[in-house]
């Protein structure tokens, strides 16, 4: 585990958990065992990691966010403030999450998409596209 990283000090880290270099983690956050954040990454205050977790590089998790257990988020994703991310969902990398939205478990978030504020996600969000609404429709395709 790499001590070159950031933590506040209102903010727990629980044993087994792993924090890439140069990665921040701000106030009232709870980071569980065995999550794994990658390098570079950004999160917010009152930010939750559950159990197992798998967080790529350059990642930004915004206040107030939710992530499940066993989600995997890759590369260069960005969850904006009071977004909540079930358990065993896949973020590809380049998405964005826009704030408030709400993922049901076990679903997956293609790459280079984009869901909508307040969205509430039932169902697999194909690569390169933008759902928004509830349920969270298709609006455009951006292949």
């Amino acid at each position: 585990m790499s001590e070159s990283y950031f933590v506040h000090e209102s903010s727990y880290v629980d044993q087994g958990a792993k924090i890439g270099e140069g990665t921040k983690i701000w106030h009232f956050s709870h980071i569980s065992s065995g999550a794994e954040i990658g390098s570079n990454c950004s999160l917010g205050q009152n930010v939750y990691v559950a159990r197992n977790v798998k967080i790529g590089n350059n990642v930004k998790i915004d206040d107030l966010c939710h992530i499940g257990h066993n989600c995997i988020i890759k590369d260069n994703v960005c969850i904006v403030a009071l977004s909540m991310i079930g358990g065993s969902v896949i973020i590809e990398d380049n998405s964005y999450i826009a704030p408030g939205a709400m993922i049901k478990n076990q679903l997956r978030i293609g790459q280079n998409s984009l869901v909508g504020m307040g969205a509430v996600v039932v169902k697999d969000v194909e690569n390169n596209t933008v759902v928004a609404g509830v349920p969270a429709k298709l609006l455009r395709d951006n292949s």
